[in-house]
């Protein structure tokens, strides 16, 4: 009868049927709470004729209990022709309100139900005129005249008929207005059944081949997912819903019920009563009987899918015509897409006709290994940002606590702090019990594993709200977490103060006499009190296990609180986040305190040098002889190239513009993510012949690569450009040991490559004086990695050294990016808009390299390397035409904001170190704290050194268009930066 689907307007499909199959079921309805009492079937004919009773509204808003008075209201309104306004009866007052003034209603319908709500709204809306609706029997039984409904879809398309509001999950709600052509957009993708081919398409999910089929739906009609499967599927599917009793709020018992007693073909249920009716006694058997459950409105646990997903097909409600963009951190946000040739098939184009990109917000990540398929991953929104700049998705830990039974929501906290909190609300069965679940920490400690350091939840950090304060849901069900925060902010800023300053419950009180197995003891303990894997061997590094320098200062300390348990008189001045730096295992750590404890000695000052000379003949002691060319000196018109590091903040520039160099045939990536070649393919449009993913661990044998991918290496890699190095100021040398081995092994493959290059002196010099660098782990790193290099161009391996300077964010302003919230200058910058001053001689010129143009100067010295032939050459790369930072210091005071002092950098110090550290917040606004010791270096060092620029100004032809570094500059790198 119908073959002009996506031009089907509501009432004329409801009219229609109701003419020609006047007794199809519309919908089956309970007849009272108590499903005993049996239900009865509502018919289209009845539909029909309740709905002809004439409205004369422009805007209307309808508040009741979720029946068919939504129906009946909705369908009588756009037969009138006017537009209903659905808010949910769940919301404050204070949003209801917000929203009818949005929308500009001044008449509000209600149900009987529902009148203390549509009175305290009366009285705080001036002129809203309210109206009780009829029962649902006494609309079914009336019999009014006939409202005749001939209007056409291409009259009417574009005039609004819905007004629904968006969720509000993490802020306020604002209203969505839905047109015809909004609505009919659903209908024109609801694809006919091909045998072979299951519809997982819009409403074609719940399209059933059979007649008078029926769903079982949770969803309030005032919600995307209720309107949709109580108001369209009957008209365009044909699907009888069966929504339950309406007074009767949803759970999983009820829905076992309902699926026991009607068996329908599919359900639309919220996760969290997917979550309860999977924990159902028999909850399996009640999968097996739908052909499909489709949940919405958030994510479902992992656990609980994976075994849903067995017994029936399992879909996520979610629309369609959309389009991934890289949000960073390999996730990628849905942006919808509008334009004219979308009209029929893009909710888009009629929602917001002057809008043709729409940026949802909701983040996805690539299956790890099936191409074409994505995982919901968190709202943008959802993201936590720590004071380390260090990002967290919430959502894992959230599902696998609300998974646990006796706990009805779960909410990790910690924006801008340095490490997160869990907020847990129990269910009513548990809350009046003074016993926890005892699934809950077993739980937690599970999820652990999966989270890094910065996110695992520690036990003191679990705050279990009381019963009668319970979180802010949205209509849908799920917890609003902007609200819930707010409403929570005393119990979270009680339990992140009491952090600092609660006393660790450690296991014993070191007495003389001290043994090495106590002292062991006490450092795990403090180790899992800042969430660091208790699982680690005594000889792993700290740093490889989650330790970063937040968790250095709060271990720091509580190693003194509890050693001046020992030693109540002791001067522990020499115990400070550098001990911990230097030592950075736990059988050093031992040793230490043992000798501290039992002998009273403090660590030696080290030698720096001796340490840096052992580990360059350490790394050069097996050096091949000197070798012979494998090929002769001649131009190559066309090179591979193997580069490392193509994931970070300058390697994944540094990819784009070594496929743009028309010389280079083949690229080989070096990762050791997994998931580098579908994070690059989805951030860059097109596929490049020239790149090849390889696997690796820099620092194993053979970097971890099978024989025929290691000869494949050996055979076609003419340059390998290592842009892999561990970015931490606050580590020592040895913590960069994974870092050095891997010069090392890319030694060895260059050594035994059968592309060597002939050898060739290039006179330039290495800084032999060891002491030249600065004295910190990362640059001592660095500087070891060049003398094991030059050692290596000795005995004919070619090597080019690119000492990059700092690297700032593009110099675009309407380009995307921040400038990472680790680096020297942002730590610097954040610290003084927090303090109110701002340090004079920071540096002495801004040298500062935007990354795109790094990118480009990096491949430039590529081509020019496969040219020369040489053996060892030096670039420093740093701007050509760099600025007094005293010319800039006017803008950064600026930004800084009004009061801003100037100081030097030694007073500058002096303010921050008067900050009281124990509390985390502290550290949190001032993240200098964290960096005092690479501070303190610049303030005593004197005058920056001049670089030396002849072999880049000879190489880069780029260099002469380095954007001039202004106050316009300035200013949009500090736009970039994130506070």
């Amino acid at each position: 009868m119908y073959d002009n689907h996506g031009s089907r307007l509501m009432p004329t499909i409801l009219h229609d049927e109701a003419k020609h199959n006047p007794q199809r079921t519309f919908a089956v309805v309970a007849k009272s709470d108590n499903l005993e009492e049996g239900f009865y079937q509502v018919t289209f004919e009845q539909v029909a004729r309740a709905v002809n009773h004439p409205l004369r509204h422009t805007t209307l808003s309808y508040i009741g209990v979720p029946d068919l008075r939504y129906n009946i209201l909705f369908y009588a309104a756009v037969q009138c022709p006017y537009k209903v306004f659905l808010p949910s009866p769940r919301n404050p007052t204070a949003v209801n309100v917000s929203l009818l003034e949005q929308t500009q209603c001044l008449r509000l319908v209600h149900s009987s139900e529902v009148g203390s709500v549509a009175k305290t709204l009366q009285a705080a809306v001036y002129g809203l005129q309210c109206e009780q609706l009829p029962s649902l029997d006494e609309l079914l039984v009336a019999t009014p005249a006939e409202y005749p409904y001939n209007l056409k879809y291409e009259d009417i398309y574009r005039e609004p008929i819905l007004i629904l509001h968006f969720s509000g999950s993490t802020g306020q709600p604002k209203p969505v207005i839905n047109t015809h052509g909004t609505l009919t957009t659903y209908d024109v993708r609801d694809w006919p059944s091909v045998p072979g081919r299951i519809n997982h398409d819009g409403l074609s999910t719940l399209r059933f081949s059979q007649p008078d089929s029926r769903i079982y739906d949770v969803f309030p009609p005032f919600h995307i997912a209720g309107f949709m499967t109580k108001v369209m599927v009957p008209l365009y599917n044909l699907t009888a819903p069966i929504p339950g009793p309406p007074l009767r709020p949803p759970s999983g018992s009820l829905a076992a019920e309902m699926i026991r007693l009607h068996k329908p073909r599919g359900a639309v249920i919220p996760p969290s009563i997917v979550e309860q009716l999977y924990h159902e006694h028999g909850g399996a058997d009640l999968f097996k009987q739908l052909d499909v459950l489709l949940y919405a409105g958030g994510p479902l646990p992992q656990v609980v899918g994976d075994e849903i997903s067995k017994h029936t097909t399992l879909c996520q409600f979610y629309g369609s015509t959309e389009m991934l963009q890289p949000a960073g951190e390999s996730m990628f946000e849905l942006v919808v897409f509008a334009d004219k040739d979308l009209e029929r098939t893009s909710s888009l184009y009629h929602n917001y006709p002057d809008v043709r990109e729409w940026r949802t917000k909701d983040l996805f990540k690539p299956h790890p290994s099936k191409p074409d398929l994505w995982k919901f991953h968190a709202r943008r929104d959802d993201i936590l940002v720590f004071s380390s700049g260090e990002k967290l998705n919430p959502i894992p830990m959230e599902s696998s606590i609300t998974a646990v039974l006796g706990v009805r929501g779960a909410l990790v906290v910690g924006q801008g702090y340095s490490h997160a909190a869990l907020l847990v609300e129990l269910g009513q069965d548990v809350a009046s019990s003074s016993d926890l679940p005892q699934d809950l920490w077993p739980a937690v400690e599970k999820a652990n594993t999966l989270l890094p350091g910065h996110g695992r939840i520690a036990k003191s950090m679990i705050i279990i709200t009381d019963a009668s304060k319970p979180f802010v849901r949205a209509g849908k069900g799920t917890v609003v977490r902007r609200l819930t925060e707010e409403l929570f902010a005393e119990e979270i800023q009680k339990v992140y103060g009491s952090a600092s300053t609660e006393p660790l419950r450690v296991p014993i009180v070191l007495k003389p006499p001290f043994l090495e197995s106590d002292i062991k003891e006490l450092v795990r303990s403090i180790l899992a009190h800042v969430s660091i894997d208790d699982q680690m061997k005594d000889e792993d590094n700290l740093y490889a296990h989650g330790m970063d320098s937040v968790r250095t200062v709060e271990a720091v300390g509580l190693l003194k609180s509890c050693l001046l348990q020992s030693k109540p008189e002791a001067d522990l001045d020499w115990l400070s986040a550098e001990i911990l730096y230097r030592n950075p295992t736990i059988k050093r750590l031992i040793s230490l305190l043992f000798d501290f404890l039992e002998n009273e000695t403090t660590p030696r000052k080290r030698d720096r040098i001796a340490e840096m000379q052992a580990k360059v003949a350490e790394y050069t002691v097996d050096l091949p002889q000197t070798l012979e060319s494998l090929v002769t000196k001649e131009h190559t018109s066309r090179f591979s190239v193997a580069v490392t590091g193509t994931t970070g903040y300058l390697g994944s520039r540094l990819l784009i513009e070594l496929i743009r160099n028309p010389r280079i045939s083949r690229l080989y990536c070096l990762n050791r993510s997994t998931r580098a070649q579908t994070i690059f393919e989805n951030h860059i449009p097109g596929k490049s012949t020239k790149l090849a993913f390889l696997h690796v661990d820099l620092a194993s044998s053979y970097l971890s690569l099978s024989n025929e991918d290691y000869t494949r290496l050996l055979q076609d890699c003419h340059i390998i450009l290592h842009n892999a190095w561990r970015v931490d100021f606050n580590l020592a040398l040895d913590s960069f040991e994974d870092n050095l081995q891997s010069v090392k092994h890319l030694i060895d493959l260059s050594a035994a490559s059968a592309l060597r290059s002939p050898q060739q002196s290039v006179p330039e010099d290495i800084v032999e004086n060891l002491g030249a660098t600065m004295d910190i782990g990362y640059a001592e790193s660095k500087h070891v990695a060049e003398h094991v290099l030059h050692a290596a161009s000795r005995v004919g391996i070619p090597a080019t050294i690119i000492r990059m300077g700092q690297i700032s964010p593009s110099s675009a302003p309407e380009e995307e990016g921040t400038w990472p919230d680790g680096d020297l200058v942002p730590i610097f910058l954040r610290t003084c808009k927090a303090s109110g001053s701002l340090a004079s001689d920071f540096v002495d010129t801004v040298d500062w390299v935007p990354v795109d143009q790094a990118a480009i100067v990096v491949s430039e010295i590529v081509g020019h390397e496969i040219d020369s032939g040489s053996c060892v050459r030096f670039y420093n790369v740093v701007h050509p035409r760099p600025l007094l930072w005293s010319a800039v210091m006017d803008t950064v005071r600026i930004w800084c904001g009004e009061g801003t002092k100037t100081v030097s950098l030694q007073q500058w110090l002096q303010r921050i170190r008067e900050l009281d550290t124990r509390d985390p917040r502290t550290l949190d606004r001032f993240p200098a704290l964290r960096m005092l010791r690479i501070f303190d270096i610049m303030a005593s060092r004197g005058p920056t050194h001049e670089y030396a620029m002849k072999n880049l100004i000879a190489t880069s032809k780029s260099m002469s268009y380095f954007p001039v570094v202004d106050a316009a500059l300035i200013e949009t790198w500090l736009q970039k930066l994130s506070l």
